[in-house]
């Protein structure tokens, strides 16, 4: 990837690849940057510090972290560092938590769309109620979860404290 350094790259696509946390954290400086998928194989080693290290494109629109198993609620923090981001999937990340879902609400100003599918951690419905004063929200896809998923009621809660936001369970 140093080698794509020059370019002025607006979308990088990971999906899929081999990169590892290393690669990651090295990326070169794309200052247009705006959509960055990293979807990385089974094992792979990104890990917090990795995922810390996109914080160098504050310009990113379109976010698409998946399959990160080495990824805590730490290494989600970065999301307060991107407030251009319009569209978030985070998928099979297993450290989710209610800090990162409280950040999302109200460091991201820009989010229309949030997407959370297969995704653990210790997100409780104090978390999930977060997204509350996220007025901003256009759409909340919270696909499928393994163990951490909005109760009825909840999901109830959201649809009123966000009418003009689809929520998909």
């Amino acid at each position: 990837l140093a080698h794509l350094g020059a370019l002025p790259l607006e979308l990088l696509n990971l999906y899929g690849s081999e990169i590892q946390g290393d690669a990651i954290a090295n990326l070169p400086m794309w200052p247009n940057l705006e959509n960055l998928v990293v979807n990385a194989p089974r094992p792979s080693t990104i890990d917090d510090q990795s995922v810390m290290s996109l914080s160098k494109y504050p310009n990113l629109r379109y976010l698409s972290l998946a399959q990160l198993h080495n990824v805590t609620s730490r290494g989600l923090e970065v999301l307060a560092s991107l407030p251009e981001l319009e569209s978030l999937l985070i998928a099979s990340i297993h450290g989710m938590s209610d800090a990162n879902m409280k950040s999302i609400a109200t460091e991201l100003p820009k989010l229309r769309t949030l997407t959370l599918k297969k995704t653990t951690g210790q997100i409780t419905e104090t978390g999930f109620r977060h997204l509350e004063s996220a007025k901003h929200l256009r759409l909340i896809d919270f696909g499928s979860f393994t163990r951490d998923s909005p109760s009825d009621k909840t999901v109830s809660h959201l649809r009123t404290a966000l009418p003009n936001c689809e929520i998909k369970q």
